[in-house]
């Protein structure tokens, strides 16, 4: 069982231009504990990674996919018209 706020995942997307993206996939109860627990993941890394030496994190947020994920259940369960 996953404990909330662990780090569960961690995935890069290379940008093409600008910045690459980490997307961090962990539990959490609240949107701030989800925010605080991906930046400091990052920033510990960021700290402990030579290979990362000169990197900043930029930006630390959530997306908000709940209403895509709720409509897609709730076509799966046949609750929609």
């Amino acid at each position: 069982m996953a404990v909330p706020g662990h780090v569960e995942h961690v995935t890069i997307h290379h940008a093409t231009l600008g910045d690459p993206v980490l997307g961090i996939f962990l539990l959490a109860d609240r949107l701030e504990e989800a925010e605080h627990v991906a930046s400091a993941a990052c920033s510990r890394m960021l700290a402990d990674k030579t290979e990362l030496a000169g990197w900043t994190l930029i930006e630390a947020y959530v997306p908000l996919l709940a209403p895509v994920y709720d409509a897609a259940h709730a076509v799966d369960q046949g609750d929609v018209d």
